[in-house]
């Protein structure tokens, strides 16, 4: 959710955005931008959760 005034500096992409940002771990210590969250943190989290299993 956009709000008027609040900016966050994503860490990922280092662009300055009007978003609330969202946590970045595992990928980056601090904040980053919807756009990173959904694209490098969900999937990094996801692949943490359920490794692939390798015979």
């Amino acid at each position: 959710m956009k709000t008027p005034g609040h900016k966050i500096k994503c860490v990922i992409c280092g662009k300055t955005k009007e978003e609330w940002g969202n946590n970045a771990i595992p990928v980056a210590c601090g904040t980053c931008c919807d756009r990173c969250n959904r694209d490098v943190v969900i999937p990094t989290r996801l692949k943490m959760a359920f490794p692939r299993k390798t015979n």
